[in-house]
């Protein structure tokens, strides 16, 4: 199904890793209740691709960052950066613990 800008989906844990996966890629954000706290994973291109581009070749080690934040009520409670390209690991952990029938919101950018 295509992505339409500032669409947002609400997907089951266990069927979510496709969606993440496109939303990040095009800039969005997941996120997941898991208990008291609220687990989310973005990629926003504006905050998260490197500053200034640097000439080829050396652009190519410039890394894109994917944000993993947790929340309690509205406090943050702990925070991890992913590199872009080991988007599954984040994925992975973002899910990790998460009922397969827990429903996880999409947002697209």
């Amino acid at each position: 199904m295509p992505v339409r800008p500032g669409e947002t989906r609400q997907v089951e844990a266990r069927d979510a890793s496709r969606h993440i996966r496109d939303a990040l890629e095009a800039g969005g954000t997941c996120s997941v209740a898991v208990g008291a706290r609220r687990r989310t994973l973005v990629h926003d291109p504006l905050l998260d691709r490197p500053g200034g581009r640097l000439p080829w070749p050396l652009g190519l080690f410039q890394k894109h960052t994917v944000r993993y934040v947790v929340y309690e009520d509205e406090r943050r409670v702990s925070s991890h950066i992913f590199v872009r390209n080991r988007m599954d690991e984040a994925i992975e952990y973002f899910l990790r613990d998460v009922d397969p029938r827990s429903a996880v919101t999409i947002n697209f950018r």
